[in-house]
């Protein structure tokens, strides 16, 4: 098999330094020495897998709920699913809750439900039911102020399970994919307008990631610090698990020192408790945030997805709170053919040689 000439060294540097990091690495659990993720003195090696937010048909969702249908897709069976994680080369999850709950809203329109005949399988919500009202899906109300116990009791199941078998979740607390690009995708979203039996102040348009994530709106605010609690109440004693802010999160830096300050003021509540925290944010936040000297050592893990260099070493990086759309302006497929991976090699070698221990 030919393998492309700059690929081949890149390969014998890193089997070079799998095999140092491996040998310096003795942890009898989850460990990231040396900037290495290591299970069991092992370095977890392979793809993250991202869980389905509304095509309940492509990929698996831990908080998918299909009625008592075990299976693929379906209500996955989590220890079958974490074993195949390991057999196939995807050692980590990374989990967001899903657009809508109802697959009546697959066809992407933006119409309150005048009934509550739901479509299965469902995404479940980490928020409650008021059994009040009536919300744009057809059900109750949500009451941001309670929670979803089966949602949670999969969370903490598969975090469980992790920190037994050695796979990974990757937590988002939230999804900004609700707030920008199209209507349809914010509508049944339990904080819209007229969704919970609480005034959220949110605006009824889209965009609206900069109000979610503004934590001087005192409402929110209290909202957003119950919530991060209960996460951290169901899933804070696991080693396995890293928690970010938000799947496609292009927001400012004041959510996430909110955010990292409510897991802070929890740890110091719970003594012990050692949260695994990732930023994943435009570059720069990601860099103030890293500078920060209250908060950078708290940081565990750092996600480059939201910049890159081009093929001519200029550098692509919206700033944060332009609210942009996450998952396209940031597609993949589009950086495979605007990068290069020597561009994308110096990214990571930037960011490993100033924080080596992340």
């Amino acid at each position: 098999m030919r393998i492309n000439k700059l690929i081949a060294p890149v390969l014998g540097v890193i089997l070079i330094l799998y095999w140092v990091v491996f040998k310096s690495i003795d942890a009898e659990s989850l460990s990231t020495d040396n900037g290495w993720i290591a299970y069991n003195g092992k370095i977890v090696w392979g793809f993250a897998q991202v869980s389905e937010i509304w095509n309940v048909k492509r990929r698996p969702n831990i908080t998918k709920n299909d009625s008592g249908n075990i299976g693929p897709n379906r209500t996955e069976d989590l220890d079958l699913l974490t074993s195949n994680m390991l057999q196939y080369g995807y050692p980590a999850l990374e989990h967001s809750y899903g657009l809508w709950y109802d697959r009546r809203r697959d066809t992407h329109d933006t119409n309150c439900r005048n009934n509550g005949n739901v479509v299965g399988p469902f995404l479940e919500f980490p928020w409650g039911r008021s059994q009040q009202g009536v919300a744009c899906d057809g059900l109750s109300k949500f009451d941001l102020s309670s929670f979803n116990p089966w949602y949670f009791k999969r969370l903490s199941d598969f975090a469980k399970i992790s920190d037994r078998k050695g796979t990974l979740l990757i937590y988002n607390y939230y999804l900004q994919h609700h707030f920008v690009e199209r209507v349809s995708h914010y509508v049944d979203f339990p904080w819209y307008p007229g969704n919970s039996i609480q005034d959220t102040q949110m605006p009824d348009r889209i965009p609206a990631a900069n109000a979610f994530f503004d934590p001087d709106n005192p409402v929110r605010s209290e909202l957003h610090q119950q919530y991060i609690r209960r996460v951290l109440d169901e899933i804070g004693e696991f080693e396995n698990v890293f928690h970010f802010t938000a799947a496609e999160y292009t927001g400012d830096f004041n959510f996430i020192r909110f955010w990292m300050d409510t897991i802070l003021e929890w740890e110091a509540t719970n003594p012990g408790q050692d949260i695994r925290i990732g930023i994943s944010a435009p570059k720069n936040i990601l860099d103030r945030i890293l500078l920060d000297p209250k908060r950078r050592d708290e940081v565990d893990a750092i996600d480059l997805r939201y910049f890159w260099y081009s093929k001519s070493g200029k550098l692509a990086a919206i700033p944060g709170g332009h609210q942009k759309p996450g998952g396209r302006y940031f597609d993949g497929r589009k950086l495979s053919t605007r990068s290069s991976p020597e561009q994308v090699y110096r990214q990571v070698l930037e960011y490993r040689q100033k924080y080596p221990n992340k």
